[in-house]
């Protein structure tokens, strides 16, 4: 009689203290957020340690009494195992928030690019469509490059004939010259008529000029 009322007892308590567990694993579930963890691992290190002296002082007083005791399993400390050194605790976080912080970042920057490549795209079609397609794009920048070089070159011609015109002086007073294209317009008030008739003839003398234009007038009375 006495070894079974022990072996009840000795069932009750493993009930009882599976109970408490699972107690306390609900609250740790309730209250996740407000619980101290330091704080929650030493109650538990306590309450693991009065479960293991009460199973072993159990263990001795039945095998005392010549009761076996296969039912209660036999109370082994656990292994302590070597804790992480807080350094690598803390390099293992830092490598994990500066891993999503990259992933972040370089989602952003994708984000961005696709943007970017977006708009150069639609661009690109609007101008397509302006230009008239291909051919109308090669046009214009056809015509750009003509303009380009005729402006050089009239720029260069005009200087040739400015120069020629001078005959390495100075132009005559009151003489102005322009060049349009390959045509030279000679306008102004000079003081001779003659004056502007030797300028048209240096002017015709000049390579890539077409043909020069007399515009001039003269503040001297005609000849009679």
């Amino acid at each position: 009689m006495k070894s079974v009322a022990l072996r009840e007892r000795g069932l009750i308590a493993r009930d009882e203290l599976g109970k408490r567990f699972d107690s306390v694993r609900g609250q740790v579930a309730e209250r996740v957020g407000e619980i101290d963890t330091k704080e929650l691992i030493k109650q538990g290190e306590a309450l693991r340690e009065q479960s293991l002296d009460y199973v072993s002082r159990l263990r001795r007083a039945l095998l005392q009494r010549g009761i076996p005791v296969h039912f209660i399993p036999d109370p082994k400390p656990r292994r302590r195992r070597w804790p992480v050194p807080a350094v690598l605790v803390g390099v293992g976080v830092g490598a994990g928030v500066a891993l999503a912080a990259y992933l972040i970042y370089d989602r952003r920057r994708r984000e961005q690019l696709r943007e970017r490549l977006t708009r150069v795209q639609s661009v690109a079609q609007e101008r397509y469509v302006q230009l008239g397609g291909v051919s109308g794009a090669v046009n214009q920048v056809r015509s750009r490059v003509q303009q380009r070089a005729q402006s050089a070159n009239g720029s260069d011609l005009s200087a040739r004939v400015g120069e020629a015109i001078a005959a390495g002086g100075d132009l005559p007073k009151g003489l102005d010259v322009e060049v349009e294209g390959r045509t030279v317009y000679l306008k102004g008030e000079v003081a001779d008529a003659a004056v502007a008739d030797a300028a048209a003839e240096r002017a015709h003398t000049v390579e890539g000029v077409v043909a020069v234009v007399n515009h001039t007038t003269s503040s001297a009375p005609p000849k009679g």
